[in-house]
Parts: structure tokens; C-alpha cells; sequence
């Protein structure tokens, strides 16, 4: 649960909390047989999660070549995908408050099976001559409101499946398995759009198939009631009958009101907007030196295979550096990181400093996310999700067009003079998240205190899960 901020002492402002990822509330009497079907249903979680993403990446890649083929201009192509995006950032708030509402898992199955139909849909169109552009667009836009109801659902669920004394690991997993279908996804894309330029289409149809069926085999309630009881919480339940937009507004109260979740907001936008554009400088810059896709592709294999190795060192670096030095530290790094690409041209040098920055990356992400499904309560892990999957989407939408006017109009060291700035000042802002997330890990631990005094062993309180495995 949430607990209030309070003001503490001096001393305890400098106590650096005992583990670097922290506990989560709730499941301290489960048996071991709950826990190796909470452990199995996480790996089905995870891939599922890694199906999806292959076949997502392997058809967001051709996405651009089917609308050339049907007529359509280089702008309206890249507008097409920003579009697609656009979509899928207004549709996670609402999302997420319907995965506050209804069984998660189930909203994840429904989700998969529309994004489905919809790819199978647009393999099909594509594979007729002359495909009209417009069904085109739609059916890439139907994908992508089920791609974020899937999200939302998957994001909320995540708490619920976790280990909830040791989390740190299958968060470091989630996170090797994203990178990891960003490595592989595109190049299996752009192989089966050489064979025919639907099969990646039906791939990504498959894919989705494969999720649903892997999360129809989740067994643990992802129901927002029952994983309230499952933690014993003592919170007023919500009203079912309260609006959606009553149900939004708690969403945005709960984020924008508690200090480390609005430091965590703020601070992670500014990183995604100022990289995403640096993303989009490197690529511009290939691209007008002449570089071969062959080579774009290898600078970006490159790349997505240092934030692989990231997301697997990431454990080992949270246990040996402090979360109190590890922001401020990543945040600098990142400066110093931009500003050497002002110093060369060269294009593999450059890939390799953007491959650096996610190399580093993935063990902020991992600690973000792990205080911020402790922090949040279970029943509003969807919305919360919601909120932030919006307002991060939001600071990725201007990137292409703010990197090709800097790389048309300013010179390259100007360019990311101008990033490493922005990137300085968002490294002073990191010294607030420390103190936020000092406060946080003090909440944190007086929950699990309440939680567990909540929940002495007891064959009352034992016996309903027991019974469920049996």
C-alpha cells in the first residue's frame, strides 16, 4: 500500500536502505507448493511476453515497406508508425483502468486474440495485389489498441507474479527479455519479408496465437480482488460502480502525488526523450554519410546487444552499488556518454556509445520499477502502469522530427552539446530522486512490517491457498 510521506530525522535521511530492490508486501505464509506455481506461472508469463515481442519487432519493420508498396510516400510512412504509436499511448490509460476492474489474465487473452485477428487481417490484404493503403492503416491501428490493452493487463499482473521476497531477478529477466526480442525480432522480420512480404505479417499473427495459449495456462488469480486478499491488506475498498474517469483521476492522484513516483515520471521522460532523439541523430547521420542498411543494421545489432548484456549484469550491480549513488552516477555517466559523440564522426564509435548507454541503463530501469511495484497498490497496478506508459510515450513522440531539425540545422558537436546540456540538467534533478527514494524505501518497509503482522501463520489463514493447489 501507499503509505503517507512523512518528514524524518537526519539520521534517517542518510540510511541507504538494506537491499537495493526492495521486498513486496503480501504472500509472506504461502506454502512451497503456491510458490513453484507462482514460479511457473511467471515463466509462462515471461514467454509469452518474449513471443510477443519477437513477432511485434519482427512485423514493425516491414510495417513501413508494405505502406510504400501500396503507393504511399516516405513521410506517410514514417507518419503511419508515429501514428501507430500515438494510438497505443492514448489507449494505456484507459487500459489500465480496465485492468484494474477485470481479471488480468483475461484481458491479456482477449487482447492477444484481437491483435491477432488484426495481423492475420493485414497478412492477408497484403498478400492480394494491389492492397489498398487506407485498410492498411486501420488494421495497423486495430493492432495496436490491443497491443496496449495487452500491456496494461501484463503490467498490472507483473506484482502478482513476482517473487515477492526476491523480485530483483525475474525483473532482471523481463527486462534481458526485452532487449533480447529487440536484438532478434527485426533481422527475423526483414528475413521472412525477403521470402514474401506477408510472412512476417503471419509470423506476428502466430505469435500472438502462442501468447494467448501460454497465458491460458497461467493458473494464479490475476484478479485485482483477489490478490487484495491474497495480501491482507487493511484498505477501504473502491467503489465498482465509480466512472472511469473517477477511476482515472485516482490513477493520476496516485502517481503525481507520491514523490518518488513523480521524481520516477519526470526524471525517466527526460531520459526517454533526450535518447530517443540521440537514437535518431545516430540513424540520420548514417544514413546522410552514405552507410549501407547492412551497416545501420549492424551499429543497432551492436547496440541492442550491449543493453542485452545490461539487463543481465544489471542484478550484480544492484546488489554492489547503492541506489542512492546509482542514479546520479548512471545520470552523469549518460552526460559524458553524449557528449563524446561530438567528437567523432566515425559511425560504429558512435553506435558503440549508444550501445554504452544501454548498457548502463537497464539497472535504473530495473530499480524504478521494482520501488514502483511496491510502492503502488495492487489494485491500481494497471492504472499507475497506464499513467506512466502515457506520459513516457508522450515524450517519444517528438523525437524524429526535434532530431532531423538539429541535424539539419546545427552542427554535429552542437547536436549533442545540446543533449549532453539537457542531460546535465536532468542529472542535477536526480539528486531530488534520491532523498524521494529514501522516503519510498521507508514506506516500503513499514508496509511489509503491517503486512506481516497482518498475517501471523495461522491454519486460518493458511488453508484457503493450500487448498487451491490441492
Amino acid at each position: 500500500m501507499v503509505a503517507n510521506i512523512e518528514t524524518v530525522d537526519a539520521e534517517a535521511q542518510l540510511r541507504v536502505p538494506e537491499t537495493n530492490v526492495p521486498q513486496i508486501a503480501g504472500d509472506s505464509t504461502t506454502t512451497s507448493a503456491v510458490r513453484r506455481r507462482r514460479g511457473r506461472d511467471f515463466r509462462r508469463y515471461w514467454v509469452a511476453g518474449a513471443v510477443d515481442a519477437m513477432g511485434s519487432h519482427a512485423a514493425t519493420i516491414v510495417v513501413p515497406l508494405i505502406v510504400l508498396g501500396a503507393g504511399g510516400s516516405v513521410t506517410l510512412a514514417g507518419a503511419v508508425a508515429t501514428l501507430s504509436i500515438g494510438v497505443e499511448t492514448l489507449v494505456e490509460p484507459v487500459a489500465g483502468v480496465l485492468a484494474d476492474r477485470v481479471s488480468r489474465r483475461s484481458m491479456m487473452i482477449v487482447a492477444a486474440l484481437f491483435a491477432a485477428a488484426a495481423a492475420l487481417a493485414l497478412a492477408l490484404v497484403v498478400a492480394q495485389d494491389g492492397y489498398r493503403l487506407d485498410v492498411v492503416v486501420a488494421l495497423v491501428l486495430a493492432e495496436a489498441i490491443a497491443t496496449a490493452s495487452y500491456g496494461a493487463a501484463a503490467q498490472g499482473a507483473i506484482r502478482q507474479l513476482l517473487p515477492p521476497d526476491d523480485p530483483q531477478p525475474a525483473l532482471a529477466a523481463l527486462q534481458a527479455r526485452d532487449q533480447g526480442a529487440a536484438l532478434v525480432g527485426p533481422p527475423v522480420g526483414g528475413l521472412l519479408f525477403s521470402l514474401t512480404r506477408w510472412a512476417p505479417l503471419l509470423f506476428n499473427a502466430i505469435s500472438y496465437v502462442v501468447t494467448a495459449v501460454l497465458v491460458a495456462g497461467i493458473r494464479t488469480d490475476l484478479t485485482p480482488t483477489a490478490a487484495v486478499d491474497r495480501e491482507r491488506v487493511d484498505r477501504e475498498p473502491e467503489d465498482p460502480r465509480d466512472s472511469f474517469l473517477q477511476s482515472s483521476r485516482a490513477g493520476l492522484r496516485l502517481v503525481f502525488g507520491h514523490p518518488f513516483l513523480r521524481f520516477a515520471l519526470s526524471w525517466g521522460a527526460g531520459i526517454n526523450a533526450v535518447f530517443a532523439t540521440v537514437y535518431y541523430v545516430v540513424l540520420l547521420n548514417a544514413a546522410s554519410s552514405g552507410a549501407s542498411a547492412a551497416a545501420i543494421g549492424v551499429l543497432l545489432g551492436v547496440a541492442s546487444g550491449l543493453g542485452l548484456v545490461g539487463s543481465l549484469a544489471a542484478p550484480t550491480v544492484l546488489r554492489r552499488v547503492a541506489p542512492t549513488k546509482l542514479i546520479p552516477l548512471t545520470s552523469w555517466v549518460m552526460v559524458v556518454l553524449v557528449a563524446a559523440m561530438g567528437l567523432t564522426g566515425e559511425l560504429f564509435a558512435q553506435g558503440l556509445l549508444l550501445g554504452t548507454v544501454l548498457l548502463i541503463s537497464p539497472a535504473v530501469s530495473i530499480l524504478f520499477q521494482s520501488y514502483a511495484i511496491a510502492t503502488v497498490p495492487v489494485e491500481m497496478q494497471g492504472r499507475a502502469g497506464g499513467v506512466m506508459g502515457f506520459f513516457l510515450g508522450l515524450s517519444l513522440l517528438a523525437a524524429p522530427v526535434s532530431a532531423g531539425l538539429m541535424v539539419q540545422w546545427l552542427a554535429g558537436w552542437a547536436v549533442t552539446t545540446v543533449l549532453a546540456a539537457l542531460l546535465a540538467l536532468l542529472a542535477v534533478y536526480a539528486r531530488t530522486g534520491t532523498q524521494a527514494l529514501l522516503d519510498c524505501a521507508s514506506a516500503i518497509e513499514e508496509d511489509l512490517a503491517d503486512a506481516s503482522e497482518s498475517s501471523e501463520p495461522s491454519e486460518s489463514s493458511q488453508a484457503p491457498e493450500s487448498e487451491v493447489e490441492a
